[in-house]
């Protein structure tokens, strides 16, 4: 709440840019520019969104959900599953940079694709494989389907 209240009151406060004003001045402002840009790029919003979603449900399965799930179902001590957590974001932390540097390299899209292919493989392919052996009642299919979706919706876009 109170990062909103800043945000508000610099966003009164502050001057729209030159470029802004000169759209504001030839009336050329949009007057619903959500709605524009959904009907405008439907394909890019998607895209998107299937990018976060993927992002943003991997990201909890690994590093919320699993420790939990090490725990009360494993039985593995909780320092040791929040150490493995914790070891995680730090390769994640560590691989930024670098990754950054090849994405500049090699360009934005091959690596999305390569980085929600191999999304794809590295989550799906145990749950799938758990899933052969025996089914699983613990609620986490949904996640997983989701993952699949939004990365196949990637792919495909790309």
């Amino acid at each position: 709440m109170p990062l909103g209240l800043v945000g508000l009151y610099l966003r009164r406060r502050l001057d729209e840019t030159p470029r802004f004003r000169a759209v504001q001045r030839a009336r050329a402002v949009v007057r619903r520019p959500v709605a524009e840009a959904v009907r405008g790029y439907p394909g890019r919003l998607l895209t998107g969104l299937a990018l976060v979603a993927a992002l943003a449900l991997t990201f909890n399965l690994f590093f919320f959900y699993l420790p939990s799930y090490l725990v009360t179902a494993l039985a593995v001590p909780l320092p040791r599953a929040l150490a493995a957590s914790l070891a995680g974001l730090a390769l994640v932390a560590i691989a930024a940079p670098f990754l950054g540097r090849l994405s500049d390299r090699v360009g934005r899209r091959p690596l999305l694709v390569a980085g929600t292919l191999a999304l794809l493989v590295v989550t799906l392919s145990p749950f799938l494989a758990a899933l052969l052996v025996r089914r699983t009642g613990n609620g986490v299919t949904p996640a997983f389907y989701a993952v699949a979706v939004a990365v196949a919706a990637v792919v495909a876009h790309c």
